[in-house]
């Protein structure tokens, strides 16, 4: 008889830093990043965003990663970009903000669709945890964000507002505050956008 197959023998998950993963299902790592909030695929929608306001999107890093920037995508082009009250940020889960872009860094980007990278003004060494990808955008006409659910309840289901998944906390911004009060977490003009880690 003879012996097994190990083809036959792999099972359907396998193990990323400890984390089972479905063999086919695609990771950040597959796409040059370290972690994000799901699979970009899942952009299946478009909101326009309000200018002054901050949104957040939650992203799990399972181990400690240095991280240089964030990417979302940018579905629609704003127009009448004010300078320098543009940015792209990262929050730790006790809203201190960790990382950011320069001023001024993303006001060209803007105003064309597709990925949106913001590079940090430095790379944040960060420990395994939770943590908000943050943006705000100041334009006559803001940015678009692609996103999935249009639901604000479901995405955030089960949680209290300083464990929000996707939520806003603060209008009138005219750039990403040195922190936040992650209770004071709202679902007013939330939306459930992408966001990269690399």
């Amino acid at each position: 008889m003879s012996g097994p197959n190990p083809i036959h023998n792999i099972v359907g998950v396998f193990s990323v830093n400890g984390v089972q993963t479905p063999a086919g299902m695609y990771l950040p790592s597959d796409h040059g990043l370290l972690a994000w909030n799901y699979d970009p695929s899942g952009t299946s929608n478009s909101s326009a965003t309000v200018s002054g306001t901050v949104y957040l999107a939650q992203v799990i890093l399972r181990t400690p990663q240095t991280v240089s920037k964030a990417i979302l995508s940018l579905t629609g082009a704003a127009s009448g970009v004010v300078a320098n009250q543009n940015f792209i940020g990262l929050y730790d889960s006790s809203g201190n903000r960790v990382a950011v872009t320069a001023a001024g860094a993303l006001d060209a980007a803007l105003t064309s669709s597709g990925t949106l990278p913001g590079t940090f003004t430095s790379p944040y060494a960060a420990a395994a945890g939770a943590y908000w990808v943050a943006f705000v955008n100041n334009a006559t006409t803001p940015a678009q964000l692609g996103r999935a659910s249009g639901f604000s309840s479901t995405p955030n289901a089960n949680l209290a507002a300083a464990q929000y998944r996707y939520c806003t906390n603060g209008t009138g911004q005219t750039a990403l505050p040195s922190s936040i009060t992650p209770s004071s977490n709202s679902l007013a003009n939330v939306m459930t956008f992408w966001a990269g880690l690399g």
